[in-house]
């Protein structure tokens, strides 16, 4: 089940991923989110969910940032052009930064709970 619906994605989380995308991604993205919290986001306190839900969206978007090649550096318009450049960080610990925004203080990625 995936934490995020594709109205909350480009209604409240402000995303622009296609929609066949995000619901592959977004149970992805939950699957991630699960191992990360030890299972702990499938059952959040009503006052974290809507954290769950954001870090859920930020995970699919950059598992979908990184399936289309890393982090646009430039655009052109009239040719149509993307140009990406390699971020710093793996590919795991860009993941983990986006659901961290949402959940380091949540206190879910604690480990000793």
């Amino acid at each position: 089940m995936a934490y995020a619906d594709y109205a909350y994605y480009t209604g409240g989380y402000g995303g622009t991923m296609p929609e066949t995308d995000f619901s592959r991604l977004s149970r992805r993205a939950s699957a991630y989110l699960d191992r990360m919290t030890f299972g702990r986001a499938a059952r959040p306190p009503e006052a974290l969910a809507g954290k769950v839900r954001d870090a859920c969206c930020a995970v699919a978007d950059e598992m979908y940032r990184q399936a289309q090649g890393g982090e646009v550096a430039g655009v052109s318009n009239d040719g149509y052009r993307e140009t990406y450049v390699p971020s710093g960080k793996t590919p795991d610990a860009r993941l983990y930064a986006a659901a961290a925004l949402y959940l380091g203080a949540a206190g879910l990625l604690y480990r000793g709970w």
